[in-house]
């Protein structure tokens, strides 16, 4: 797939998509929207940051069930950051 500029840019707008959808209630909660845009940006790189580490270890032969807690903990970490 990174080889694709077709199938990039389509992860490129679903990104995107899923940044303007989580984005879209934080605004309607009184978040002001460039605020809501950059919460929702923010979520979504981190996400895809430890999606695609995930999917690189697992490419290098790792389980699932073997990243699993590494995921979980990345993201609450990203999430709870100070």
């Amino acid at each position: 797939m990174s080889g694709s500029p077709v199938l990039l840019a389509r992860v490129r707008e679903i990104v995107d998509e899923l940044a303007d959808t989580l984005a879209a209630p934080l605004a309607e909660n009184h978040v002001a929207t460039g605020d809501a845009q950059l919460i929702a940006a923010l979520a979504v790189a981190a996400h895809r940051t430890v999606f695609v580490t995930g999917a690189r270890r697992i490419l290098a032969g790792e389980t699932a069930a073997e990243i699993v807690d590494d995921h979980v903990a990345r993201l609450n970490a990203a999430f709870h950051a100070p």
